[in-house]
């Protein structure tokens, strides 16, 4: 069991009744401490010390109290002694070398105290040392209280994370995924662990890996870890907040070439003259699920209809070569080679769907960040506190123009970009940035 020490310094006789009070309530506290936080804090009252024995050597031991000690509370009254200075200055000392204690000073309210009162208040303003004013006994008690609480927080945070000796993060080349993990500073995040980041394909096998414990962090299509937690009850996946849309929402797009008969067709005459047409689409990828959200169909009425699908998550341009009447449901690498090019044409893009379909596209492409169960149980993390952490290192890259830049580059050096023309590639990773976290400036 974790023990925590606090030491109680005040005048013996003006706050007697107090800290005997005081020692009732650390009792009280511990019965929660031990059972909830496997923590005790044990008091340690400076004034039970005779200070008139200073001479030999009772003063010493006294103010190693203040330097062994965790927190040091000081509450003032009437008057401010000799001793109570030096017993401040001993624990301001030992907090600026060592970072401990944590010192909290409260003095009480009243109408006309000591002259020494006054000076040492004066002293602590000099420093920048802060203190409270207090009128009731319970009001110091109420904020030692949350003081111990956030303190076994932090430190119990502090201390796992320290302890973590290994994080392995399940990364990607596609720029959505890559971008965010690499701004994110996990290193930051866990400062005395070894981070690993491996290479996955996107998708189902992302998520098999961190569920295996293989890794502790992924991210992952919300509606595809939805499913994944549905279909395997007993996963090990927790999800710790939407971090962005892939691209797939608001640049959604359907290419075909610039001569195809689907042309300047409404939705219903595309809908119609879809089985003279070959569809290249993943199946099992949120594009499919976008494609039937522009169609305002399920997946049965393809198959009722007979559409022809071929089952392609990455399909390239060449594919038209050899077959003129295909219908791509293409990535972003594809879009922007498409897009500049007169040879293709978009069908039904984002700009031109009613507000409910353009809703629907986003949250079909939502992503997650993900981590595994075990990991934050067993390390006794706090899974909100982690999400925020990361999310902010990521978001704070937005405060600086020039990190943004330089990041780009980074993205360009390191994500997988099928286009040989760097200012394409820069575009694309700018435009992913952008629409995806807002990061950087709008691209056209």
């Amino acid at each position: 069991m974790r023990k925590i020490t606090l030491t109680l310094a005040s005048s013996l006789e003006e706050f007697k009744n107090e800290r005997m009070h005081f020692a009732d309530k650390i009792a009280s506290w511990n019965d929660f401490y031990i059972d909830h936080m496997d923590t005790r804090v044990s008091l340690l009252k400076s004034e039970s010390v005779d200070h008139s024995l200073s001479a030999d050597g009772k003063q010493v031991e006294l103010n190693e109290l203040f330097k062994s000690c965790d927190m040091a509370c000081f509450i003032i009254g009437k008057t401010v002694g000799g001793y109570t200075k030096e017993e401040f200055g001993v624990a301001l000392q030992n907090f600026t070398e060592n970072g401990t204690p944590k010192i909290y000073t409260y003095f009480k309210t009243l109408d006309a105290p000591d002259e020494s009162v006054g000076q040492f208040r004066a002293e602590l303003e000099r420093i920048g040392h802060y203190y409270q004013l207090f009128s009731h006994i319970s009001e110091v008690e109420n904020d030692i209280k949350h003081s111990i609480d956030r303190y076994i927080i932090e430190t119990n945070k502090t201390k796992r994370e320290n302890e973590i000796e290994h994080i392995t993060i399940a990364d990607s080349t596609l720029v959505v995924v890559h971008s965010f993990i690499k701004g994110a500073e996990f290193e930051k995040v866990f400062p005395s662990a070894k981070v690993k980041y491996v290479t996955q394909k996107w998708g189902k096998s992302t998520l098999d890996y961190c569920n295996a414990g293989r890794a502790q962090f992924c991210i992952g299509n919300h509606n595809d870890v939805l499913k994944y937690l549905n279909e395997n009850k007993n996963s090990k996946l927790k999800i710790l907040g939407t971090i962005g849309h892939s691209m797939g929402g608001r640049n959604f797009s359907i290419i075909v070439r610039s001569d195809s008969s689907l042309i300047d067709k409404t939705l219903d005459e595309i809908k119609d003259n879809l089985a003279e047409h070959v569809i290249l689409v993943g199946t099992n990828t949120d594009r499919f699920r976008g494609l039937l959200t522009v169609l305002g169909v399920d997946a049965d009425w393809i198959t009722e209809k007979e559409i022809k699908l071929i089952d392609n998550p990455d399909p390239e341009l060449s594919i038209f070569d050899l077959n003129p009447n295909a219908i791509m449901v293409a990535g972003q690498n594809v879009r922007l080679q498409a897009l500049n090019s007169n040879k293709y044409a978009e069908l039904l893009p984002f700009t031109e769907l009613d507000r409910e379909t353009r809703r629907e596209l986003l949250n079909n492409s939502e992503n997650v960040l993900v981590s595994n169960s075990d990991f934050l149980t067993e390390n006794k993390l706090d899974e909100y506190e982690i999400f925020q952490t990361l999310t902010n290192n990521f978001n704070a890259l937005s405060r600086d123009f020039n990190a943004v830049d330089a990041f780009v580059d980074d993205l360009l050096d390191e994500c997988e970009l099928v286009i040989d023309d760097y200012d394409l590639r820069e575009k694309l990773v700018r435009r992913a940035l952008y629409e995806t976290y807002r990061l950087g400036t709008p691209v056209v």
